[in-house]
Formats: C-alpha cells, structure tokens, sequence
C-alpha cells in the first residue's frame, strides 16, 4: 500500500456490551461469536465486551486487500466467560471464511458446555475445544466447493481459568501476554489448521492480576509493525477496559494503513 498524504478520520466504531441481565458470568457462560463476513466495511470496526473481564473485535481493515479475498473478511473471533473460566479464539481463514467462521463456532459451542459449572481443567478444556475445531474444519473442507474445498485457518484459542492459562495456535495468528506494561509472545507460527493439521502442544502460562492476554490476527500484527508485541502493550496501558484495549489494537493497525482483515481478543487476568 503506497502512502497516504492525509491522514483519514478515526474509523467508524461499534462498541457493545453483551445485555445487562447476561453480563455477569457468575451465574452461566455469556458470550458471542463475530464472522468476518458479517462485518465486511471498509474503515470500520465492531467491539464486543464480554463480561467485564474480555472482549473481541474484528474489522475487514481500512483498505482493501492487495489480492482480494474469497470473502470480504475472512477473520473471526470469539469470546466467551462463565463460572467455569474464559475462552477466547482468533481465526483468519484461507480460501475463503469457510474454515475459520467454523473453528470459532466449534470453539464457542464446547466452550459454553465446559465453562457453564465449576472451573475447568484449562489443558483438557484447551485440547477439547481444538478438537472440536478440527472436526468443524474437516467438514467444512468436506462439503465445500471449487477453491474453497481447500479452506483452512490459522487459530489462536486461550483458555483461563484458575489463574492459568493454556494457549493452542495453528499458523500466524498470536498470544501476547502483556505483565506491567511487557510484552512477551507465547505463541509460535505453525502449520494452519485443516483436515489433516496435526495439533499442536499446548502451553500453560501462570498468571498474575493485571495481566492482559491479547490474541490477535496477522493483519494486526503486520500493521503495528516491526515492534508489533511492543505497540501491543501500549494498547494495553491505553485501554482501560478489555473492550478498549480491542478498540485500540484494531485502530492501530488500521491506523498503519491496514489492508488485510483484523480480529482481536483480550482476557484480563482479575483477583480472585
């Protein structure tokens, strides 16, 4: 994307709360799901909080794609909390939004299953929730045609429950934990996730209060920059709610004159 001689206006924003009688998780699993396709303008965003304690975001960028997409946007994302624990997801689909608008439906259906009783066990819930993606993804492989029979995704799934955290990712979408204004990276690129995607280990991260995990697309991370984890944890200081730290995130990178589709999902680690 060549530069741009003026700066464009702040980007239209749709920042909402899950409805007062469903924000508090104590009682049951609240949360939602955002497709890509859904929500396909140009310069805008859509900012979901889920409970007081994270929240999701996506946008199909500032500018379009350089090669345009199957879709429109091809990211999705979702968030969800309850007694049980939190489960956020990050997809940015390949060939289409086939792939990953099924991993973060999967993700979001076993997720409210798991996290509607007593807190989980974070390593079985993590790896169940992957395992239903990857069902998700081999049917949606199965009954797909043309181009988008090889649809896949990248996906970033957390799960935080018990002050801990366990991370999952297929290709290049990323966790950052930020701790006292730090950054550290705890994800690693790898194959995407389709039919025959061998899972990846998942990794336990032991938290503190006040520390935000941030999950972010590719998209993000390459319209932040070079120093994308430190311009994260700016978002981070600057946000002084999950939904604001998403709200930051996507308007940097659209801010960077952002020609790729963008998703992020934000957990804040509270006492208690």
């Amino acid at each position: 994307m060549g530069s741009v001689g003026q700066r464009p206006r702040p980007p239209r924003t749709r920042r909402e709360a899950m409805p007062a009688d469903s924000s508090d998780p104590a009682r049951h699993a609240v949360g939602e799901v955002l497709h890509g396709p859904m929500h396909a303008a140009l310069d805008a965003r859509t900012v979901r909080a889920v409970a007081a304690v994270a929240a999701i975001g996506v946008s199909a960028g500032r500018y379009p794609k350089a090669v345009p997409a199957l879709d429109a946007n091809e990211d999705a994302v979702t968030g969800l909390a309850g007694p049980g624990g939190t489960v956020v997801a990050v997809a940015d689909g390949h060939l289409g939004a086939d792939a990953a608008g099924a991993a973060v439906e999967a993700v979001a259906r076993r997720a409210r299953r798991l996290i509607t009783g007593r807190p989980v066990d974070g390593r079985r819930a993590v790896t169940a929730v992957v395992n239903e993606a990857l069902d998700a993804v081999a049917e949606a492989r199965r009954v797909a045609t043309g181009r988008r029979r090889d649809t896949a995704t990248a996906l970033s799934v957390v799960v935080v429950a018990g002050g801990t955290a366990w991370t999952v990712t297929f290709g290049d979408t990323a966790v950052v934990r930020v701790r006292r204004g730090r950054p550290r990276v705890l994800s690693r690129p790898g194959p995407f996730l389709a039919d025959t995607a061998a899972t990846p280990k998942a990794r336990r991260q032991r938290l503190r209060p006040g520390d935000h995990l941030v999950v972010i697309s590719d998209g993000v991370a390459d319209h932040l920059g070079r120093e994308w984890p430190a311009a994260v944890a700016r978002r981070v200081a600057a946000g002084a709610t999950p939904d604001g730290v998403v709200d930051a995130v996507l308007l940097g990178a659209m801010d960077g004159a952002a020609g790729d589709h963008l998703s992020c999902a934000v957990v804040r680690c509270d006492p208690g």
